[in-house]
């Protein structure tokens, strides 16, 4: 985990932060990068690439959360969002990654949500989730400023079981890789669990 926060750190300095930002949809000052991720404000503090939570520096990032800020920055290319969703099988890499992704995020979202899903806007307010149009309910998340993510719940009905899915605009892949898609819908579904459980 520490090489790959290092590389991370390491290409992020060696970077146009002018470029970074706006092919991105980060703020750059002369001394910090400011990044949403989650709905939760990231300062990236320059040139050290210290990174904390704004609104409370004493709490502790972890460097999972550092290495997906930093490469969803790195990796930025600018791509306007097509509007076009697809599954995370067709994501590059998406089929082989599938197993993963289904046990990380698929069934941890429908166990909770999948007998309850009129609760799943309530939920994704603190991420600012706004409600979409499909399933029987669904929400529409922004991760990172340029990847949104769509979850959807399908209510159990005398044949069949509940059952989800996630979708993301095709252009996902010009800003994170697979792997780091499986991390943030991983702590999308977290956060929607988390915040489930309060009501």
């Amino acid at each position: 985990m520490n090489s790959a926060l290092e590389l991370a750190i390491k290409e992020f300095k060696e970077a146009d932060l002018k470029n970074i930002s706006q092919r991105s949809g980060a703020t750059l000052n002369k001394e910090r990068i400011k990044i949403d991720y989650l709905n939760q404000e990231y300062s990236i503090h320059l040139p050290e690439v210290e990174i904390s939570y704004i609104g409370n520096k004493e709490k502790e990032i972890s460097p999972r959360e550092k290495i997906i800020i930093l490469h969803y920055l790195n990796r930025s290319k600018g791509t306007q969002l097509s509007d076009k969703l697809i599954d995370f099988r067709k994501i590059p890499g998406g089929n082989l990654y599938y197993s993963v992704f289904e046990n990380r995020v698929h069934k941890p979202f429908l166990k909770v949500f999948g007998k309850t899903p009129s609760l799943l806007l309530e939920a994704s307010l603190t991420l600012k989730g706004t409600k979409a149009d499909f399933g029987d309910s669904s929400v529409r998340i922004l991760a990172f400023p340029k990847v949104p993510i769509t979850f959807i719940i399908y209510r159990e009905d005398e044949e069949f079981p509940p059952a989800g899915k996630v979708l993301f605009d095709s252009s996902v892949y010009d800003y994170l890789t697979t792997e780091d898609i499986v991390f943030v819908c991983e702590d999308a579904v977290g956060k929607l669990i988390k915040n489930r459980n309060k009501n």
